[in-house]
């Protein structure tokens, strides 16, 4: 299972999970046995497996959900299960939602990361609103009204089928990350900044020292890429409440002057002063306004190992990496970059990204209006095969990672496995975009 994902998700049983109308019940009222509603047990297991925290919050008695759910297999993927019976309260009451908070070790202000989705509006959509938590209305069945009666019971989500929870619990616990709420319009944590994402078992972080490194034994050009990699690795300072964080740096090293393989210009090495230059293309899936973003930093390495300068990307055109005092060159090797929320641009100064006019509104009401990039260096490789709506599909995934900038910055960890060549990543960035541009458009 992956790591646990900050999503946390309350679901009803009956028409959610279960098919009410299969149902066969004993003598007593139990329920025996019962069909589940097709694509439910993949939607449960697809959610566990993702590091999704479930909880059945459902109206019956304990015995009949503990049949159904052991003749499917899926007693034991929920974190919690909450009965009508136990707690004697039925949905919409608060008792069977503060419940499942208490089983699962949450306070009433963590509502705000929990999703409640069930098939009836006057209890699951009503009693999830009640407490700010966000709910999301599955209208598989035409057995219970599917217009709400009155505010109190409009959702804040809709889905059809269970499969589509997957993809909404993706997308809500990107706002999350993001810093914004699971319901729509909401911040998180009356606005305390969100923590920096640990990095997951399958990508441990790079152990990189902010500590002076020793001196170069020999010339730094006979050094291997990968050491120089890691060596110089720019210090990136995300936006705390930043959606999305790079893949992966495609290196090339310069040991004498040429053209950059990625960038449009000409990299000049100084013999005097210049042992190499490190090209670090730093691609991201996403920029805030578009599919695709590849953003540069330039290290340039002196013949005794020291940073003789450093320059980064900025909106096509590229500024100096160095503050005049070089006060931003941690431990004499690795340059601390101030990072655009949303677009990546990149300064060493933050001060200087408050001069774009746009700072703010291209990660809010402009989220998206880009739709799928496809630079001439990658002309055709993205949309082959992708439909006519493919910008469209695009804006609409993209706006749901629309956040405000909290403009305060943490030091993000470079993954172990996040330095390759760059005709490594140059294979790769077309195959992970068919890849995305695809699941976007289903």
């Amino acid at each position: 299972m992956s790591e646990r994902r900050r999503l946390v998700i309350f679901l009803d049983s009956g028409d959610t999970i279960v098919d009410e109308s299969t149902e066969v019940r004993d003598a007593d009222g139990i329920v025996v046995s019962a069909d589940l509603i097709p694509g439910a047990d993949v939607m449960v297991k697809t959610l566990r497996e993702r590091g999704f925290t479930l909880a059945l919050v459902a109206d019956g008695d304990a015995q009949s959900f503990k049949n159904v759910y052991r003749q499917h297999g899926l007693y034991d993927d929920f974190d919690a299960m909450i009965y009508s019976e136990n707690i004697k309260a039925l949905k919409p009451s608060a008792r069977m939602f503060k419940a499942a908070l208490g089983a699962l070790e949450l306070r009433e202000d963590d509502c705000g990361r929990v999703a409640m989705v069930g098939n009836n509006l006057s209890r699951d959509i009503k009693g999830a609103n009640a407490l700010g938590i966000a709910s999301v209305h599955i209208g598989w069945t035409p057995r219970y009204p599917r217009v709400p009666t009155d505010e109190s019971e409009r959702p804040d989500y809709t889905i059809g089928e269970p499969l589509e929870l997957v993809e909404l619990a993706e997308k809500l616990d990107a706002r999350l990350t993001a810093g914004l709420a699971a319901r729509p319009g909401e911040s998180t944590d009356a606005g305390l900044p969100m923590q920096p994402e640990a990095a997951s078992p399958e990508r441990p972080e790079l152990a990189l020292s902010e500590q002076p490194l020793p001196p170069v034994d020999g010339n730094p050009a006979d050094m291997a890429w990968q050491t120089l990699a890691a060596r110089y690795a720019p210090i990136l300072l995300l936006d705390r409440r930043e959606p999305f964080r790079p893949i992966r740096a495609g290196i090339t090293v310069f040991r004498e002057d040429g053209r950059s393989p990625s960038f449009d210009r000409q990299i000049r090495l100084d013999a005097g002063k210049h042992a190499c230059v490190i090209e670090y293309t730093i691609y991201w899936d996403y920029d805030i306004q578009h599919l695709y973003d590849l953003e540069h930093v330039w290290i340039y390495v002196g013949h005794g190992g020291e940073v003789v300068s450093c320059e980064a990307s900025f909106h096509g055109r590229w500024l100096v990496g160095l503050t005049r005092d070089r006060g931003n060159l941690e431990g004499g090797s690795r340059a601390r970059l101030y990072v655009q929320p949303g677009k990546h641009a990149m300064s060493p100064s933050e001060e200087a990204l408050h001069l774009l006019p746009d700072l703010a509104s291209c990660c809010m009401e402009d989220a998206g209006t880009g739709g799928l990039l496809e630079p001439a260096m990658f002309a055709g490789e993205f949309r082959a095969g992708a439909s006519a709506d493919a910008d469209a599909d695009a804006e609409r995934h993209l706006r749901g990672f629309g956040f405000r900038p909290s403009f305060d910055y943490f030091p993000w960890a470079w993954p172990a496995d996040a330095f390759v060549l760059w005709d490594a990543l140059r294979e790769e960035i077309p195959i992970r975009m068919r890849s995305l541009v695809a699941r976007i458009g289903k």
